[in-house]
């Protein structure tokens, strides 16, 4: 077996007799079942003399092990507790200082490590690169960095903890775990041993502790000061980004008490020169691995911390809660000190609590903003939040936003200060700060909102006031003063006093203060009107948060530049021309332009005129009721075609004859001219400069010229009909017709020159002979209007029937049928107007129901129609009746177990069952009628007759299946039994071996019975030797009988085996003593050579294995002595162990 020892370090040689290597090497092969000590007895007291310096890797660390350096005789260094220095040949060394990998239980205190800084290479190419490291661990439990007098100083190295993503035990995979249950105290991290002095230059995570794949509780600092740490000179001093999500482990955080950007006396030192936006004190940032969408079962309690103001906390995407208390977060003004923007990134799916309530909770925080977002509770309490660098328009950007309580000021006066907030919400109210911006720097008071929201506190208000409000376990924003809503600026036009500025509206204002230029008080509301131009400051006003905002009105009169207008004049007598480049004294205001023609029509709103026509053109333009209009401008056509049609000569076509003609058009142009007559169907009808012998019709003159213009066409000019008869239908009325009645009518039609009318129908047949048609059914109807010499017959015009307004809109809740029965139903429910009637047909089209409830049919369509309040008939809808169809029994699938030995092991199992509607329904009754189960198997059966009623939930789909349990007997097994031999008269033990399940029943010689039981093991008086028999029962089955001899003799237990092999392998792993189990009160004990008793016992219910407290003892000889306890004399002899 292992005991604890303590080795000795008295050489500072990399190897060798007495060094740091061979101490850890003996410990390693010491066990691990008592706690090892790593002491220091180096000689000198030098530095130099107590450095050791490695030339290559250290062995692994084994567990349950403590490093001391504190045990070295003589001073520690500096202001620190260490004694030892650690160091690599250099720091590009490429290993480890030390390598914790699957152990359990470790502690270093009092050491001095530092410029550990070498590449690390991994994974099957070694090419995964990363940082040597004070401790690597990978699936290390217990550990512990420093104690209170015992504290250890890290400085300059890559990372004081890590854990790689490929694990470097098998280089290959995600390491099953880096470290659970870690405690860091009193240590310093990036200083040298006087607590404030800077040793290299940091890169990436110099001098931090990398927690990736961290699980359990993690300790960083403490309450009392003894464990404070201090951290320094380093980017990201406590980390865990870079865990995967399918190795996040429940931990527990605390980061208490500690030093963050201070030296040991709390003085601030210079940060870190390093190339990047920001610095970390904490940083868990776990979103956004590519392939997961993960939280961390992860919770931090970051309490009463001390941390140089541009350093950062980020915590993402965890499920536990987040409370952040009684730290003090200082910017420092030092020379040369680097700037980074802080920032407070805390996201948590349960609560984050930033301060609180009771004294000392409260942070003080400079700089740096909280952006927070919590979905249990979210709180923030009484903290100092000053001179913040705001990135998202609040000191503190709380979310999600729908859960926060509303919180405004909207007024502020001498002596009080008013809002409104969510109902019953806590306010509390805060002091601004001397910065540029309002922040919550000094918590005054609390009040709280009455029912109506309405809330105000009573005394004298002396600076700005911030307030934010507390309801239901979440606070808002705070009342910075922003404007939600932004200004509509109208200008000053024609010299009047007409300008404003209105529709800005600033959340938080206390009031409203407007100056003009002579800073004369021209308005006290948010808007303003009635303004000449100039320059106008709004107050919004708050005490020292009162914030000004400048506004301009301009002279917004507009002013044409005409100095650059250049015209187009159109040609080819299309609208080609154009009028350009006016301009307008623009700044900034948008004008309503418009341009007119000679006939004071619009023709254009843009300040350039296009694709017009040759005429006289000018702009008006305007703004704020001020119209000012632009000089005329004329354009006039250049080439091509000309057609004047003022005063043309039109002569009328009798009907149906074509006499009539156009005359008298003036057409110009160059060369030889081509005309085209065309009429209203595009055809040509003419191709001279008269269009004569045309039918009444709309005709158009083409005319094409020398130019290489194109074709002019006329306006359409109208040849009128002479004694004709004109339709004109434009203004009909038509009555709808009523469903089975003759009223539908068209009125309203106007005809000229027609002695006679006829309405004819759809099929051509005369209805009518008069001018209105009245009396008529629906359906379409022409007129045809004549005299003696013409007729003209109308478009087709149609009577419709009349519509009911009334809307019978349906919906239904249907019953499908089951088992393709007639027992479906389809309920139809009219969701706004009620029918007069309504009935049901089916897909035969046979009537099946008169109301709007169908009941008792089987599957299939049915239509639902409607008579209306006019007594009309409508198809409204067809709905279906679908079949439930019940379950499929399967007998196949049925099994019949019978009983055996009447102990009720019989057991049926019901037939398989597919399809159908779940549940499925089982009921099993005896021959009683006795319900006795209802699930897919009956068991514990005795022989008898059963019956089984199965389906599914539809009671159509159910069968009734007897079934029949018989009884099945067997002859049982004998009992083994071995004859028991004894010392002297007394108890006995008969033992049944490998025991069945039933009842053994003991007989003496005689046949009496004399005990039975289930265990097969009877304590019998015996004062002589004597025979037994033993019988197994089951039920109604019995075994044969077997015999057990005890007998009385001087010789005790019998013979037993003096070696044993307690390898595992299932044979001969324990001492086995035959007959022991007769001597209840015997002892036994077994020592080794030297005399040490490694087992003892009394009785032997266990028996030996070849262990001592849990571990194996090694092979050899060992002796035993036995004492049964009745006067038999002791037993002794030597027993080996083989392995």
């Amino acid at each position: 077996m292992a005991f604890s020892e303590i080795f000795v370090v008295i050489s500072n040689a990399d190897a060798g007799v007495g060094t740091l290597r061979e101490a850890l090497t003996k410990a390693a092969s010491n066990g691990i079942a008592e706690k090892d000590y790593i002491h220091f007895n180096l000689s000198g007291n030098t530095e130099a003399d107590r450095t050791i310096t490695l030339a290559t890797a250290l062995p692994y660390i084994s567990s349950n092990l403590v490093i001391d350096g504190t045990t070295q005789p003589g001073n520690s260094f500096g202001v620190s507790n260490a004694k030892v220095v650690l160091q690599p040949q250099n720091s590009s060394s490429p290993y480890n200082a030390f390598v914790l990998i699957d152990i359990d239980g470790f502690e270093i205190y009092g050491f001095y490590v530092r410029d550990f800084m070498g590449p690390i290479l991994n994974g099957p190419t070694q090419s995964i690169y990363s940082i040597s490291a004070v401790l690597y661990v990978e699936n290390a439990r217990n550990i512990q960095i420093g104690a209170p007098g015992k504290g250890n100083v890290f400085v300059n190295n890559g990372l004081i903890l890590s854990t790689l993503y490929v694990s470097l035990k098998t280089g290959v995979g995600v390491p099953p775990m880096g470290v659970e249950n870690l405690k860091v105290y009193s240590n310093f991290f990036g200083f040298e041993p006087d607590g404030k002095t800077f040793r290299g230059t940091p890169r990436g995570y110099l001098g931090g502790i990398d927690l990736a794949y961290c699980k359990g509780i993690i300790e960083i600092g403490g309450k009392e000061d003894s464990k404070r740490n201090i951290f320094g000179n380093g980017t990201h001093y406590i980390s865990g980004k870079n865990t995967t999500p399918d190795k996040y482990f429940p931990t527990e955080f605390l980061i208490e008490n500690n030093y963050f950007g201070y030296s040991v006396n709390g003085d601030p030192v210079l940060l870190p020169n390093f190339n990047g936006s920001t610095i970390n004190a904490v940083h868990f940032s776990l979103s956004g691995y590519i392939g997961y969408t993960a939280y961390a079962p992860y919770s931090f309690k970051i309490l009463n911390n001390k941390i140089q103001g541009s350093h950062s906390i980020m915590i993402e995407d965890v499920l536990g809660q987040i409370i952040l208390q009684g730290n003090v977060i200082k910017r420092e003004a030092l020379p040369n000190n680097p700037s980074y923007k802080p920032f407070f990134w805390l996201f948590t799916k349960d609560i984050v609590k930033i301060g609180g309530l009771l004294p000392g909770e409260a942070n003080s925080i400079e700089n740096g903003q909280l952006m927070l977002d919590a979905v249990k509770s979210l709180l923030v309490q009484r903290n100092s939040l000053y001179c913040v660098d705001i990135r998202l328009g609040e000191e503190v950007y709380n979310g999600p936003v729908n859960l926060l309580p509303h919180i405004e000021i909207t007024n502020v006066s001498a002596g009080s200060v008013s809002g409104t907030a969510t109902p019953n919400s806590k306010i509390e109210l805060f002091w601004d700060d001397d910065c540029e911006k309002c922040h919550p720097l000094t918590y005054f008071a609390t009040v709280t909102a009455d029912e109506n929201g309405l809330w105000k506190f009573e005394g004298a208000i002396e600076r700005g006031v911030i307030a934010s409000a507390t309801y239901n376990g979440f606070t808002s924003q705070f009342t910075i003063t922003y404007n939600n809503q932004y200004a509509q600026i109208l200008h000053s036009s024609c010299g009047e006093a007409n300008g404003s500025i209105i529709g800005q509206r600033y959340k938080n204002a206390g009031g409203y203060e407007w100056r003009n230029e002579a800073e004369e008080i021209v308005g006290s509301d948010a808007d303003i009107s009635g303004l000449l131009p100039g320059k106008y400051v709004l107050s919004v006003l708050n005490g020292s948060c009162t914030q000004r905002f400048t506004f301009t009105i301009l002279d917004g009169t507009p002013k044409f530049n005409t100095s650059s207008v250049y015209k187009i004049n159109p040609s080819c007598g299309i609208s080609n021309g154009a009028i350009t480049n006016l301009s307008i004294n623009y700044n900034g205001i948008n004008y309503s332009v418009k341009w007119y023609d000679q006939e004071g029509k619009i023709r254009g709103t843009d300040y350039n005129l296009r694709n017009v026509e040759a005429g006289t053109y000018h702009a008006e333009v305007t703004y704020n009721n001020c119209t000012v209009k632009s000089p005329y401008y004329t354009l006039s056509n250049q080439t091509g075609p000309n057609i004047d049609q003022s005063a043309p000569d039109i002569k009328g076509s009798l009907c149906n004859s074509p006499t009539g003609s156009i005359k008298n058009l003036a057409v110009t142009g160059s060369g030889t001219l081509i005309y085209k007559w065309k009429n209203a169907a595009g055809q040509l009808v003419g191709s001279s400069s008269e269009l004569l012998d045309v039918p009444a019709g709309s005709y158009t003159l083409e005319v094409k010229d020398g130019s290489a213009c194109p074709a002019l066409v006329s306006a359409p000019i109208m040849v009128p009909e002479i004694n004709g008869v004109t339709v004109n239908t434009a203004n009909k009325v038509i009555g709808k017709a009523a469903c089975n009645t003759s009223n539908g009518s068209i009125t309203g039609i106007i005809v000229a020159g027609a002695t006679s009318y006829q309405w004819i129908d759809a099929g051509n047949t005369p209805v009518a002979n008069t001018l209105n048609l009245t009396g008529m059914p629906a359906g379409k109807y022409r007129l045809v209007a004549s005299n003696a010499t013409c007729n003209k017959t109308s478009e087709e015009l149609t009577i419709e029937l009349v519509q009911t307004t009334k809307d019978y809109a349906t919906t239904k809740v249907s019953t499908s049928a089951t088992c393709a029965l007639n027992n479906g139903k389809i309920e139809a429910i009219f969701t706004k107007d009620q029918p007069a009637a309504c009935f049901w047909k089916n897909n035969a089209g046979v009537v099946v129901g008169h109301s709007r409830i169908l009941e008792n049919q089987g599957p299939g369509t049915y239509d639902l129609y409607a008579i209306d309040d006019l007594g009309c008939e409508h198809l409204l809808q067809q709905y279906s009746i679908g079949n439930i169809s019940g379950a499929t029994i399967n007998r196949n699938l049925e099994q019949i177990t019978n009983d055996q030995c009447g102990l009720g092991r019989g057991r049926i199992k019901a037939p398989g069952l597919t399809g159908g509607q779940l549940p499925y329904f089982y009921q099993w009754k005896d021959k009683d009628g006795h319900v006795i189960g209802s699930n897919a198997v009956l068991d514990g059966l005795k022989a008898g007759d059963y019956q089984l009623t199965i389906g599914d939930a539809l009671d159509c789909s159910r069968q009734i299946i007897p079934y029949s349990i018989e009884n099945e007997s067997s002859t049982l097994p004998v009992p083994v039994v071995n004859d028991v031999k004894i010392c002297s008269s007394g108890n006995a033990l008969i033992q049944v071996q490998q025991a069945q399940n039933g009842t053994y029943v003991l007989y003496n010689a005689n046949g009496t019975l004399i005990a039975q039981n289930i265990t097969g093991a009877f304590n019998v008086e015996i004062k002589e030797s004597q025979h037994f028999s033993i019988v197994l029962r089951q039920g109604t089955c019995e075994s044969l009988a077997a015999s057990a001899k005890i007998t009385i003799e001087n010789d005790g237990i019998g013979v037993f085996a003096n070696a044993f092999s307690p390898n595992g392998d299932g044979h001969n792993d324990e001492w086995l003593i035959p007959g022991m189990q007769s001597y209840p009160e015997a002892t036994i004990a077994i020592y080794n050579r030297y005399g040490h008793k490694v087992f003892e016992s009394t009785g032997y219910k266990t028996p030996f294995n070849g262990r001592w407290n849990g571990a194996e003892l090694p092979v050899g000889t060992y002796y035993y002595i036995i004492d049964l306890k009745r006067g038999c004399g002791l037993q002794k002899g030597s027993l080996s162990i083989i392995r």
